[in-house]
């Protein structure tokens, strides 16, 4: 089957994950796909419910501005198992209430006999899109990574591709569970990160009070810092090289309610 085809029959099991605060402004996002009637994302897009109020789901058959919607604690009791970041990083969440019977549903293929060079695709939405996006690539790697079994991509992974599917191009099987891309930026800019965010923390101890011509410049240091913060995720989210990762569906395999 071409790829194009491929995707017209997979496409309304693929899923976006949003997060929103109480403004409905929204704060953070990932992607999903659906599996044996669960919905299956990365555990770290999961954890993305601790930090806003509202998470709304919407599978890619459905219109765009229609969702299922959840307050934070509600998402959260969702979940049905999974594994963290540091391991495995995926999370199983029953979530009937989004499962339409017209929808796709995934099935998962172990990537053991697959090789260096073969083709593959991922679906997602990426950089905040509502738009369903497929890349395509090569596998470029397999390797081990903690006791994580990893596929290294050639192809465009995006912040927003977490939790999407890894698939075959001609059959639409899930080779793996996108997890991250890489950005070519080197350490010293997550020290940078960590530096601004420690001088953060000591200026919002301090308070305010300081007065200099009629300004705060404890508030305005602050102010420049979260400044700076917002400059350097947008970098990071443009510094892509064409890299990405999934973690192996072997990994999910494991899990019964996957498998049967």
């Amino acid at each position: 089957m071409a790829l194009v085809d491929t995707v017209v029959k997979c496409r309304s099991g693929v899923v976006q994950i949003g997060f929103g605060n109480e403004a409905r402004e929204r704060v953070g996002g990932g992607s999903a796909f659906l599996c044996n009637d669960y919905l299956v994302t990365n555990h770290h897009v999961f954890l993305g419910h601790s930090k806003s109020s509202l998470v709304q789901l919407r599978r890619d058959d459905m219109p765009i501005g229609t969702h299922v919607e959840f307050r934070s604690p509600d998402f959260a009791a969702k979940l049905v198992t999974g594994s963290q970041e540091q391991s495995y990083d995926y999370a199983v969440l029953d979530i009937p209430e989004l499962i339409d019977r017209a929808s796709h549903q995934f099935s998962l293929e172990s990537p053991v006999d697959r090789r260096i060079g073969e083709q593959i695709a991922l679906l997602g939405f990426p950089l905040e899109h509502s738009n369903l996006t497929c890349h395509a690539g090569i596998v470029s790697s397999f390797y081990t990574s903690g006791i994580a079994s990893i596929i290294q991509l050639d192809a465009s992974v995006n912040s927003g591709n977490s939790g999407g599917p890894l698939i075959d191009p001609e059959t639409g099987t899930v080779l793996g569970l996108i997890t991250r891309k890489a950005t070519g930026l080197s350490q010293l800019f997550g020290h940078l990160r960590g530096a601004i965010q420690q001088n953060l923390a000591v200026a919002q101890a301090a308070g305010g009070g300081i007065a200099i011509g009629g300004i705060d410049v404890v508030q305005a240091f602050i102010a420049s810092q979260h400044q700076m913060l917002l400059t350097m995720d947008e970098i990071e989210r443009q510094a892509n090289v064409g890299i990405g990762y999934a973690i192996s569906a072997e990994h999910l395999l494991a899990e019964s309610c996957l498998s049967s």
